[in-house]
């Protein structure tokens, strides 16, 4: 997933950053259309002339209605919708897509930011390699943040250019206004003794419901063809289908009663998820050993909140800025076994990077240690 420099909305004083346009809303609205037409061929020919295949175009519509909201819950809840870099402040916010009503526009301050630059990445997959190269802004702590990525250098480096023309990374930070955030996100209590930080792990129905769409359309669209398939093949279909409905049931199910609490002392940095059904666990480091805390914003893969170790970033920084050698790599595959993360997945953007400067913030306060 790319961004697009939006240049009608965009000022001297404003540049913003949007999703591009994907594939997904023409795929959902081909999807709805084809549904419909089934639908309603398949009410048609309930009306006039009733007859056993009918249920079939009804099947087949609402299943091609069901994989149409699919697709749509899974392009809406793919990265933020827009980036604002404020010249005037000197900021950068973060505006997160609106079915994420809990989620902050949290500020960047230009001066944690450190240059906008090309990458190149090897891909490997299906085994073929694939370079891409991608425009990332890398922030003073080792962390990237991907806009845009593409098999073509000079289209790369032309976006790279542009944001580095648009963009005034040396203006100071002018903004001082406080960022209010909602109650019941992420809590602080500080103690004589210790500080603790909680937030609640948030659901994961937004992630399952395309699964879980896709998935009774697909059961619906075998129901509707059962009358002209055989016993065997249809009940073990009906069974893989009952197993998938299941496992997504059972997916969107892992966030509940679960919460992240850090505990941070004079000495050690400790964190605790507790579940309510299954998946605790905990992890404790010493507060010395802290290089970097900070999360990499890739739209198209995973991440995670880091707790790094010097080594870790190190190897961390050589990724980001596309010069790792392949030990390098090898060393950083091993590290990844053991590498100390916070549970963030399915937080919002905002939060994560609110979570990130709470925490760098919070190191310092209780232990003088200055984490990147």
């Amino acid at each position: 997933m790319n961004y697009r420099i939006e240049a009608e909305e965009s000022t001297e004083d404003k540049v913003i950053l949007r999703k591009e346009w994907s594939l997904h809303p023409f795929l959902a609205g081909g999807l709805f259309l084809l549904g419909a037409i089934a639908m309603v061929w398949g009410f048609v020919q309930l009306w006039t002339t009733p007859a056993p295949h009918v249920t079939s175009y009804l099947a087949a519509g609402a299943s091609l209605l069901m994989w149409g909201f699919g697709v749509l819950v899974y392009a809406a809840i793919k990265g933020p919708t827009e980036f604002i870099f404020d010249n005037e402040k000197g900021v950068l916010f973060v505006n997160d897509p609106k079915n994420i009503p809990s989620a902050p526009l949290t500020p960047l301050p230009y001066d944690q930011i450190s240059v906008f630059s090309v990458t190149q990445h090897l891909v490997s997959k299906e085994g073929t390699n694939r370079i891409f190269y991608a425009v990332s802004m890398l922030k003073k702590d080792g962390a990237s943040w991907r806009f845009y990525k593409s098999s073509n250098e000079s289209k790369a480096q032309a976006f790279c250019d542009k944001l580095n023309d648009l963009v005034q990374l040396s203006q100071p930070t002018l903004s001082d206004e406080p960022v209010h955030y909602p109650e019941g996100g992420i809590q602080v209590e500080r103690h004589e003794d210790k500080t603790l930080i909680r937030w609640k792990k948030p659901s994961t129905w937004p992630q399952a419901l395309p699964f879980l769409l896709c998935t009774t359309g697909f059961f619906i669209a075998l129901l509707g063809v059962r009358p002209y398939m055989p016993q065997g093949p249809f009940y073990l279909l009906s069974v893989v289908m009952l197993l998938l409905l299941i496992t997504a049931l059972i997916w969107a199910s892992i966030g509940i009663g679960k919460r992240v609490i850090v505990v941070l002392t004079e000495d050690t940095f400790t964190s605790t998820l507790e579940a309510a059904f299954w998946g605790s666990s905990t992890f404790s480091i010493n507060n010395e050993e802290i290089d970097a805390i900070l999360f990499n914003f890739h739209p198209d893969e995973p991440n995670a909140l880091y707790i790094l170790r010097p080594k870790e970033s190190e190897l961390m920084n050589k990724i980001n800025q596309g010069t790792p050698t392949l030990q390098d790599l090898l060393a950083a595959v091993r590290l990844s076994l053991r590498v100390y993360r916070l549970p963030v997945a399915r937080l919002a953007v905002s939060e994560k990077l609110h979570l990130e400067q709470l925490l760098q913030q919070l190191l310092y306060e209780r232990s003088g240690k200055q984490a990147r």
